[in-house]
């Protein structure tokens, strides 16, 4: 995020940086963070910890495509096909747990 955006704008600029369309945010589809899927250490020894949150979304325009440097490609994919591609610990425990209907982690 950038200083002052709210979390809804932050996605839908990402969405348009990134994948070069247009969302209109629609609910909150589950938050996630805390557990070890969601820590590392850098290699200066810094530690760090994150929150994701996952918006739902309609595509109001644009074509999905690459929108920057940080974006080698857009496709859809199943959540197997996802998981396939060698996603990160915190997306693996992030999709596992929408699929299980699960919006967040539980103590």
């Amino acid at each position: 995020m950038d200083p002052g955006e709210r979390p809804a704008e932050a996605a839908r600029r990402e969405t348009r940086e990134e994948a070069s369309i247009d969302v209109e945010i629609t609910g909150i589809v589950g938050v996630f963070g805390g557990g070890p899927d969601f820590r590392m250490t850098y290699p200066n020894g810094d530690e760090v910890a994150w929150v994701t949150t996952v918006f739902e979304a309609r595509i109001v325009s644009g074509t999905p495509a690459p929108g920057d440097d940080e974006t080698a490609e857009v496709r859809w994919a199943t959540v197997d096909d996802a998981l396939a591609l060698g996603a990160s610990p915190s997306t693996r425990h992030v999709l596992q747990s929408v699929l299980a209907g699960r919006p967040f982690d539980a103590p």
